[in-house]
């Protein structure tokens, strides 16, 4: 995992950990999706289609990308995750 990744791990962590009933309930595995399961260079559109065709994923959590992710292209997983990592 690169090491900017491992910082915006820990950064979300703790910002979940303040939002409450908002929060991504299994980040440790979504995280593994977003990084793993998704081709990029991707859309918000891409994204979110991916993540409601993972079964693992929590409905809320899907809803909650949704809502959160802007539209944008992203060109690796580190740019979701820093994206939504301005919205929390």
């Amino acid at each position: 995992m690169p090491t900017n990744l491992r910082i915006d791990l820990y950064q979300w962590a703790c910002i979940i950990q303040r939002r409450g009933n908002q929060k991504m309930s299994n980040l440790q595995e979504e995280l593994g999706h977003i990084k793993n399961h998704i081709s990029y260079p991707a859309s918000k559109q891409q994204v979110v289609e991916a993540c409601n065709n993972m079964s693992d994923v929590p409905s809320g959590d899907k809803e909650w990308v949704s809502k959160s992710l802007p539209e944008q292209t992203y060109r690796a997983p580190e740019d979701v995750v820093n994206a939504l990592l301005r919205k929390a």
